[in-house]
């Protein structure tokens, strides 16, 4: 642990701006990959003014649309907003939102609804996305 710590500790990105020497520390470099891999997954979040849909969508519709027929289909992804978008986005699927802002507890807290609704089927659905 120590090994690592003292790892982290010299991380930083060294760069000069208007002739004065600025130093990023590890957390705001880690921040910007972070950004940077929310971008890439859903730009939205990040940017309020971005209204397009990023480019995985279509591929995921077209998944939805060919693999719920006969079963449920469970969709990963890294940060909540995405799920929140994504439930509203497949809304014609009756998908199940569940991610770790929600609680977990028996019905009727939020997060039990959610999974009891993905975990029992229900005679008005005949397709799923989750």
């Amino acid at each position: 642990m120590a090994k690592y710590v003292a790892f982290r500790d010299q991380l930083a990105y060294e760069y000069e701006v208007d002739g004065i020497a600025e130093i990023d520390s590890v957390d705001s470099i880690l921040k910007r990959l972070l950004r940077l891999v929310q971008c890439a997954s859903n730009p939205a979040p990040i940017d309020g003014s971005y209204h397009l849909e990023p480019a995985k969508y279509a591929v995921l519709l077209d998944m939805c649309q060919e693999l719920t027929a006969e079963s449920k289909l469970i969709v990963w992804t890294g940060f909540t907003e995405n799920v929140d978008w994504l439930t509203s986005k497949l809304a014609t699927f009756k998908p199940v939102r569940l991610h770790g802002k929600l609680i977990y507890r028996a019905p009727p807290r939020p997060g039990g609804r959610s999974v009891h609704s993905f975990n029992e089927p229900s005679p008005d659905r005949d397709s799923w996305c989750r």
